[in-house]
């Protein structure tokens, strides 16, 4: 009798285990409870577990645009419509800025003189972990304009470096019903912005055929401030997905 009970409760036991490891109800897991004899074993689900939420949408994050905090002393022109006129503020968040604009491509860097996506800039403004410039056919970057005024631009209207962003904070791109995360990966004119990598427009469904790459209008640009926003490897887009992921989370949660 005391074999049979013996037996009876090892095969329990091996009933009741989730991976290598037996359930208890103290596990946070899942209770495993008898109920018409020693054989007949039921699983029930734990009432404090809680459903992870969903991971944040193109539309989720367009919801938080409908308003602008302007931060940029003055406006930008969209660096890919042709009429120069300034237009477009740089605009606050809890955490983050963001623009809307269009999407010119940024062909600068390690991939300069391909046929793809040629350009006669070999560098960008941020490197990689081996110090190479970035390449923009196979990284998701942004462009943020210049921080500093130079000849022909007296003045800068924000400061990316001042507003908590730098080379490696991630970024959040939407474009119709497409999310794309990335980094900032290099800078472009002072007066310009609306600028990604090759990488990117394509992520987002963006023309890259050569000629006239990129897209007039419809995009928004999502930077994340702060340190805790910054890639510990600048190419590493894994990382960039997930912590641009967690941030844009965080931010649409933020009263």
């Amino acid at each position: 009798m005391a074999a049979t009970a013996a037996t009876t409760a090892t095969r329990a036991r091996a009933t009741c285990r989730v991976g290598a490891l037996a359930v208890l109800a103290l596990s946070g897991g899942s209770a495993c409870t008898m109920l018409s004899g020693v054989d007949d074993l039921e699983f029930i689900d734990d009432p404090g577990e809680v459903e992870p939420p969903p991971a944040p949408s193109a539309a989720d994050l367009l919801a938080l645009t409908a308003s602008c905090e302007q931060v940029s002393s003055g406006l930008y022109r969209n660096a890919r419509d042709p009429v120069p006129e300034p237009s477009i503020p740089v605009c606050a968040l809890e955490g983050a800025y963001f623009w809307q604009a269009g999407m010119g491509i940024d062909c600068d860097g390690l991939s300069h003189d391909s046929p793809e996506c040629p350009s006669e800039g070999a560098h960008t403004a941020a490197t990689d972990s081996t110090g190479q410039a970035l390449d923009s056919l196979t990284l998701p970057f942004v462009v943020v304009p210049a921080a500093t005024a130079v000849e022909g631009c007296p003045g800068v209207p924000w400061s990316y470096d001042e507003a908590g962003l730098a080379m490696g904070s991630v970024v959040a791109v939407v474009y119709r019903d497409q999310l794309a995360y990335g980094v900032l990966g290099d800078v472009g004119p002072c007066d310009a912005i609306g600028m990604a990598s090759h990488a990117m427009a394509k992520r987002l469904g963006i023309n890259v055929e050569p000629g006239r790459p990129g897209v007039d209008s419809g995009v928004t640009y999502f930077a994340f401030s702060g340190p805790d926003a910054l890639v510990s490897v600048i190419e590493d887009q894994a990382q960039a997905a997930e912590l641009g992921e967690q941030r844009a989370a965080e931010l649409l949660a933020a009263p």
